[in-house]
């Protein structure tokens, strides 16, 4: 299998892990359970860690995609992509920012988390359209 591929296979289960860990962190948040919360966070951390990892290499990957972009019209068609990318620097950045503040029911965790949930539905997106080039590549196994 192609480097590629290995690169966006992997990302399907860190984003599950970033995305459960997240939302069970927010859903924690609410039971006033401080353990039970710091325990989300740390996994959290290390989901969203290794899912920044692997995005930054299958950005690297993709450079020949993000070079068409200066061509003249090529954002119309790739809105979906053009908004994740938008949403999880943003996401990276209010994520970052939680470090240095405290995290629980802040403004800065309810802009992430919601960010979050806007990310999940265009990740979606973005791998259910792209599911059947996935598929083709575990053939070449």
């Amino acid at each position: 299998m192609k480097k590629i591929y290995v690169t966006d296979w992997s990302l399907i289960p860190l984003f599950i892990g970033s995305a459960f860990s997240g939302v069970s962190l927010h859903v924690t948040d609410d039971t006033l359970e401080h353990e039970i919360w710091h325990n989300w966070a740390v996994v959290h951390v290390i989901f969203s860690l290794g899912l920044l990892y692997m995005l930054l290499r299958h950005i690297r990957q993709h450079k020949a995609w993000y070079k068409s972009l200066l061509k003249q019209g090529a954002w119309k068609k790739r809105k979906t992509t053009l908004m994740l990318n938008f949403i999880f620097i943003t996401l990276i950045l209010t994520g970052l920012a939680l470090l240095f503040v405290e995290g629980a029911n802040s403004d800065i965790g309810l802009w992430h988390y919601v960010l979050g949930i806007i990310a999940i539905a265009l990740s979606l997106e973005h791998i259910i359209v792209r599911i059947k080039v996935l598929r083709k590549s575990l053939n070449n196994l």
